[in-house]
């Protein structure tokens, strides 16, 4: 973490528990209806890509369309190995002609350097922006009205974005406005003391990307899933019309050559520990346990427990075999509905 940011956090007294009954309550209290909330996100890192070709070389590279990715519209997207498995999502917005790439904390390294390897003659930069620049959210009924007092624009749609001096403000999915921030430490802690929302710890954030059914690939489950196992074309993360990138020809045979056998879904479950990201889903058989799935994310419930996003073989979800997290507490599984058709 941007060690700046990181002192202004604990002095501001940002709760750093995570998968405590005190989320849980946080996580009620928003779903009640709280104005305004804040949230550290320093789980994700930017990726900063620009220069003259740089539109063209990540049109290549990644699985969105970037040619589509403006300084008013972001997308989500994903970056992919030869054989179509995802090695890292992402979120990526325009500041100018600069790409943001915003990734998961624990990838922001490794993509860097993947993408660096096949810049080759092009005439692009790639750079780690941990240290320059932090991402945070915001969110709840009031969210809106607090943004376009203190920085005097807002995105109004899901994937709008706006630009505010050096900070971009992206709308994302969710039941109630939430918008998440890129900025330098200087213009995102004050817009941040200006926003004063109530301040919530990153896993009643993790709740509502759950509940949007918004994948987050990161080291533990990197090079696992091929993006419409994590139903990212669902989501408006891949494009079927741009032409060829890494790992296009996998999901375009996944896409057209037949149904994926796994999907990702929502459960809940009812275990007194968090379950672990890429810990596996598993059904009883006359031989034993079977592995049919993983977990890709998980946060606290209001209702108790947890919310989970796991990728499950289809087949198993549709027979309403007994599904249960194998990871020490072996907790059945409820299935839990998305905002989207699967």
């Amino acid at each position: 973490m941007n060690e700046d940011w990181r002192t202004f956090i604990r002095d501001r007294g940002t709760p750093t528990e995570v998968g405590s009954a005190r989320e849980a309550a946080v996580a009620q209290t928003i779903s009640d209806g709280a104005s305004v909330y804040l949230v550290d996100l320093s789980h994700y890192g930017l990726v900063s890509v620009q220069g003259d070709d740089a539109t063209a070389f990540l049109q290549g590279q990644l699985t969105c369309d970037v040619q589509g990715v403006t300084q008013e519209h972001s997308v989500l997207g994903a970056y992919l190995s030869p054989k179509g498995r995802i090695l890292a999502s992402f979120r990526i917005a325009r500041r100018d002609e600069e790409f943001l790439i915003r990734v998961p904390s624990s990838v922001v390294e490794t993509t860097v350097n993947r993408l660096r390897m096949f810049v080759l003659r092009s005439r692009v930069g790639i750079e780690d922006r941990r240290d320059a620049e932090v991402v945070f959210g915001i969110g709840g009924t009031g969210a809106e009205t607090r943004i376009r007092a203190a920085a005097g624009q807002v995105p109004n749609t899901v994937d709008e974005s706006v630009q505010v001096d050096d900070t971009t403000i992206v709308r994302v999915p969710g039941s109630e406005p939430r918008y998440e921030v890129y900025g330098s430490t200087e213009n995102a802690a004050r817009l941040w003391a200006e926003l004063d929302g109530f301040v919530v710890g990153s896993d009643a954030w993790e709740l509502f990307e759950i509940r949007s059914g918004l994948p987050t690939i990161g080291a533990e489950n990197c090079d696992a899933f091929v993006p419409q196992m994590v139903n990212l074309e669902l989501v408006g993360g891949v494009s079927f019309t741009k032409g060829c990138y890494s790992g296009q020809e996998v999901v375009a045979r996944t896409q057209y050559l037949g149904r994926p056998k796994r999907r990702m879904y929502r459960a809940a479950v009812s275990s007194m520990a968090k379950p672990r990201i890429g810990g596996p889903v598993v059904v009883a058989t006359p031989e034993g346990k079977k592995e049919i799935g993983r977990v890709v994310s998980s946060a606290s419930s209001p209702d108790g427990g947890f919310e989970i996003l796991a990728v499950l073989q289809t087949a198993a979800v549709v027979d309403g075999q007994e599904l249960r997290v194998a990871d020490g507490s072996d907790v059945r599984l409820e299935i839990r509905d998305l905002p989207y058709s699967v």
